[in-house]
């Protein structure tokens, strides 16, 4: 993959009104996910269906309310600071730019192609290039079109939102000039990769990382004793790809 990263920086500057379209219709799309949406992830992780979707259902509605944020414009945080001799200090958040993001492997919808990352960064004004997780690559693929089409359905500006596949990819998107931050969720030692890739660009970026997570599993004593061997298999289900 290529290091130059080209973006239209029309998206940064549009008013809240024009970041809901772009937010209400990625809603929409998972809102109306169909079955293959739900299908693939359990096909490739075994997370189960009934667990995905309802983790499809929550992306849907806190895509939503992203939507009603991006007019509601609070997130800015705009201030008005006067002072003594009469001048103003004016402060307002604004987009960084491109991002980078790299979504979890338990959490296809939550934390994924259009996960909790992309959606608010998109409402903040900010283009997005998500790298696909290898655990769950068919489900990123689908989820990129879907994103795609809905983005363009709204009239947002090229190259808005992509999706790139392959250990490689993930590091030329790092390393790429137009990338301004990283979002990261995942363990910790894969989170400290992009850190430090980071740092070591000519012009250093921030990485924010949620990492370090460890799920529990409890083993009840009549399941060591009967069901030892469909535990095992059931916890080491291996992903299909």
């Amino acid at each position: 993959m290529s290091t130059d990263v080209s973006y239209d920086p029309r998206l940064g500057s549009t008013k809240g009104e024009a970041r809901h379209t772009p937010a209400a219709k990625v809603a929409a799309a998972l809102t109306h996910a169909d079955t293959v949406a739900v299908d693939l992830p359990d096909d490739e992780t075994g997370l189960g269906s009934e667990r995905l979707k309802g983790e499809l259902a929550k992306a849907a509605a806190q895509a939503r309310h992203y939507a009603d944020v991006a007019v509601d414009g609070s997130w800015l945080r705009a201030s008005v600071d006067h002072l003594p001799d009469g001048t103003e200090l004016k402060r307002v958040q604004m987009s960084l730019g491109p991002l980078a993001i790299f979504g979890a492997s338990n959490f296809p919808f939550a934390f994924g192609v259009l996960g909790h990352d992309t959606r608010s960064a998109l409402t903040a004004g900010a283009p997005v290039l998500v790298k696909a997780h290898p655990a769950h690559p068919r489900l990123s693929a689908h989820l990129g079109v879907l994103g795609q089409q809905a983005l363009a359905e709204a009239g947002a500006p090229p190259g808005t939102f992509a999706v790139v596949a392959g250990m490689d990819s993930g590091l030329a998107l790092i390393d790429a000039p137009a990338v301004r931050a990283v979002a990261f969720t995942g363990s910790q030692t894969g989170g400290m990769a992009p850190v430090e890739r980071a740092l070591n660009r000519p012009q250093p970026i921030p990485v924010f990382a949620e990492v370090g997570t460890v799920k529990p599993a409890i083993l009840t004593p009549t399941a060591d004793r009967e069901r030892m061997a469909d535990v095992v298999s059931t916890s080491h289900r291996p992903a299909r790809c």
